[in-house]
């Protein structure tokens, strides 16, 4: 059986959120996993064709730039330091976030037989970066489906 779990949060106040992408790069994400970058690309329209590149972080800000500018939801794979854990970071246009924790994803010790993720272990690592900004967060919704 194939588990899915989410982290959304909602967000009051939210700027840019390139700016916001960068923050996470800021505070121990980093944008690359197995050397290379993997992002929605521009034009994308919820199709979530992910592309995986071998680019800087600088035309990676520039992809994010333009499908902000166009209204598109933002999408990137984040990994925390060098545990390569992470996920699918997607940044929408309602001012609420999303992050799948679907690489190397980090599970409870004490429940690894239930495929439980450690909620506790990822909250902290995604709450900090985004104390850093003027913003407010509404609501943290949990989910595992």
């Amino acid at each position: 059986m194939s588990v899915s779990n989410s982290i959304d949060i909602c967000i009051k106040n939210i700027g840019s959120r390139l700016e916001m992408v960068k923050v996470f790069f800021e505070n121990e994400w980093t944008p690359s996993y197995q050397g290379r970058i993997t992002f929605l690309p521009f034009g994308d329209k919820d199709e979530f064709d992910w592309q995986s590149e071998d680019i800087s972080i600088d035309s990676l800000y520039a992809i994010l730039k333009e499908k902000e500018d166009a209204g598109e939801m933002l999408g990137i794979i984040i990994i925390w330091k060098d545990s390569m854990i992470g996920g699918q970071l997607l940044l929408f246009n309602d001012k609420s976030i999303s992050f799948n924790p679907n690489i190397n994803t980090k599970l409870c010790n004490d429940y690894e037989e239930l495929n439980l993720l450690d909620y506790n272990w990822y909250l902290p690592k995604l709450i900090a970066p985004l104390s850093s900004l003027d913003i407010h967060i509404e609501s943290i919704k949990t989910e595992r489906i």
